[in-house]
């Protein structure tokens, strides 16, 4: 399945690289272009995208030890920088998470003698994007117009829109709000869009299956012996967390197309856990009691 996702995904970077002239490409402010990819959505899901990729690219590599899989991530690495998208650029500190657990410290430091020369090349490329996009992580960011309007919509949807509907307003029937900043968007907020457009239940229901998956995950975190499917669920918890992270802070949907391609990534995140556990819970490997 993992496999498959980065396939998918390498195409995407490949084609939007051979066929630049028909990718997706937006202006802002004149400064610089973002790129998007057709079947990955505009740049705003694109690099959300991607930024899990990567975390995938390393759990295989991880996995099988082939050094490809860092060559895919540092791939993917660039084109998400390519997007321009603070984001997809913050999600990517959650893979710190890792370095919680002793033997995932351990497999880092054995290999930094790969990582190291991909350092050089990605930290020229990072050098790059902040010339032209400043640094994601200024304490200044929170000014920003982008972040504003952000907090501006997401609280004038609660104080002014939300009515406690059950239903919502129909799958496609956005909730365009004003601001002070640009012209009227919808919510930048993926719990916030299933709420506006598929009403309480959903969102509710949305909120349990990403409660049920994550409990899923730790709970055998904490039981299971076997050091692959440890590995292997480790890296879900943060893919599935960077998911969340940039999902909540753009325009992402699941719900309409913006892009249906690409949330297939999100649903394998969500369920892979649960499969897991089943598999594990049914074969005969050692579970602490």
């Amino acid at each position: 399945i993992l496999n498959g996702l980065l396939a998918f995904t390498t195409v995407n970077i490949l084609f939007r690289i051979l066929s630049e002239g028909q990718a997706l490409v937006q202006s802002i402010s004149s400064e610089m272009i973002r790129v998007g990819s057709g079947a990955m959505g505009p740049a705003v899901s694109y690099g959300g995208y991607l930024a899990v990729m990567i975390t995938i690219s390393l759990l295989l590599y991880r996995l099988k030890k082939n050094v490809i899989y860092l060559l895919l991530a540092a791939l993917v690495f660039t084109e998400m920088l390519s997007t321009y998208t603070r984001g997809s650029t913050l999600s990517l500190i959650l893979l710190a998470l890792l370095l919680l657990w002793k033997h995932e410290r351990e497999h880092l430091y054995k290999h930094l003698f790969i990582i190291l020369p991909l350092s050089l090349y990605l930290g020229a490329t990072i050098w790059e994007y902040i010339s032209l996009r400043g640094s994601p992580f200024s304490v200044d960011m929170i000014q920003l117009d982008n972040v504003q309007v952000r907090i501006e919509i997401f609280q004038k949807y609660f104080t002014k829109v939300f009515d406690f509907s059950v239903v919502g307003n129909g799958i496609g029937n956005f909730t365009l709000i004003s601001n002070s900043i640009t012209s009227p968007l919808i919510p930048h907020n993926i719990i916030v869009s299933i709420l506006d457009q598929a009403g309480i239940i959903v969102a509710v229901v949305f909120l349990l299956l990403i409660s049920y998956s994550l409990k899923t995950s730790f709970n055998m975190l904490k039981r299971i012996k076997e050091r692959f499917y440890s590995v292997y669920l480790i890296y879900i918890i943060v893919a599935l967390l960077q998911w969340l992270f940039f999902a909540n802070t753009t325009s992402t949907l699941l719900n309409w197309y913006y892009p249906y391609e690409a949330s297939t990534i999100f649903w394998m995140l969500l369920f892979l856990p649960i499969l897991i556990s089943n598999r594990v819970e049914n074969s005969h490997i050692i579970l602490e009691k």
